[in-house]
């Protein structure tokens, strides 16, 4: 299983108050609110990233989808870029300046679209990341204005950089072209990639400054997919813990075979999300408790 790690409560009152501290904490705070809601019964995540100036949202649209695939979650993730407005931008520049990272044009040069509010409310988006503080200001003020106040748009309309409070095996998730590109980049910013509190404007002529936004957005969507990732395995896990529960709850099954108990679990989609060898784990742990139970029943 993958690795996400934020802190329990306890740990994070323990923590110094210092200003990246309290940064860290409240971006936990803000994930754990999207996994409260997160439903991954869908088996897929709908992902719409919103800008103001027509380029670092479908930037990133197309960073996400290069990560996603890496890590083996593109038919899980699903991102789609929008604007706020109906800005322009240099195509053969932006073009030019992601060429050696051979992102997808279709995505990097597709016509703008609008951000439209109801993407948000008719729930065909698991998650809204927006580039900025004043990008999720208006994105919310729009949602609230058109469904009144919805606990639910604290909790997936959020930023693209909570997620550089993810932990654990984001790395994992990017290739070896971007990991070099975000070491590149944290050196040559001091580390400060990884604590950006927004993604910052930059033009793909300016070629430092357009690096350094691409580096954090690689890095957002490294943490975006680890988080996913765990949303999804734990979910599968669950779900074929409970699949067990109503398969196998007698003394008799104590006695039943993994290769029985495959046979009948296959025909369940939930099992699609989980290998060979986890299904067995999760079987032999079960009958495990099984033992225990009818034992403390005799």
């Amino acid at each position: 299983m993958i690795a996400v790690l934020l802190p329990s409560a306890a740990a994070a009152l323990s923590a110094p108050a210092s200003p990246g501290a309290t940064l860290q904490s409240w971006r936990e705070a803000r994930i754990r609110g999207l996994g409260a809601v997160f439903d991954a019964s869908r088996y897929h995540a709908q992902v719409l990233i919103v800008d103001d100036d027509g380029l670092r949202a479908r930037t990133a649209e197309s960073l996400l989808e290069r990560v996603a695939i890496w890590a083996d979650a593109g038919w899980w993730i699903y991102p789609h870029a929008c604007s706020l407005g109906n800005p322009t931008f240099d195509k053969a520049s932006l073009r030019s300046a992601c060429a050696p990272l051979d992102l997808p044009a279709n995505r990097l040069l597709a016509p703008l679209s609008s951000f439209d509010v109801t993407d948000v409310t008719d729930g065909g988006y698991d998650l809204i990341l927006c580039v900025d503080t004043d990008v999720q200001q208006r994105v919310r003020a729009l949602v609230r204005q058109e469904a009144g106040d919805d606990d639910d748009v604290d909790a997936t309309v959020l930023s693209l950089c909570d997620f550089l409070a993810i932990g654990g095996d984001r790395i994992d998730a990017l290739d070896d072209e971007l990991r070099s590109l975000v070491a590149r980049q944290s050196v040559a910013a001091g580390g400060a990639v990884g604590s950006l509190v927004e993604l910052p404007r930059a033009y793909p002529s300016h070629s430092q400054d357009w690096a350094r936004l691409v580096a954090a957005s690689a890095l957002c969507s490294a943490g975006l997919v680890t988080f996913l990732k765990a949303e999804f395995d734990d979910f599968f896990v669950g779900a074929f813990n409970e699949l067990l529960e109503v398969w196998y709850r007698r003394p008799e099954d104590v006695g039943v075979g993994f290769a029985e108990c495959e046979e009948a679990m296959r025909r369940y989609i939930v099992t699609g999300g989980l290998t060979l060898e986890q299904r067995e784990e999760l079987f032999e742990a079960h009958r495990e408790r099984l033992r225990e139970r009818f034992a403390e029943a005799a």
